[in-house]
């Protein structure tokens, strides 16, 4: 079984744990406001038995990138 993994995503502007079989159906853990993606390290513990468990930084939190000033906020400019 895999320990929890910290990744980031190819074009470098989020990062996010990863834990379980990457076959494995994926369940994903996202924070509040002020939180960050370390604090789902126990629920991604528990879950990565029978789950691809990820835990995703928001942009501007954790190691993610925040979003340029003048980025509008939507799913586009997040996606």
């Amino acid at each position: 079984m895999r320990r929890i993994l910290s990744r980031i995503t190819r074009d470098g502007r989020f990062t996010y744990l990863e834990a379980g079989h990457p076959d494995a159906n994926p369940i994903v853990f996202l924070h509040g406001i002020g939180g960050a993606a370390r604090g789902w390290v126990r629920q991604l513990e528990h879950f990565r038995r029978d789950w691809r468990a990820l835990a995703w930084d928001m942009p501007g939190y954790g190691g993610s990138k925040a979003l340029a000033a003048s980025a509008s906020i939507t799913i586009d400019a997040i996606a």
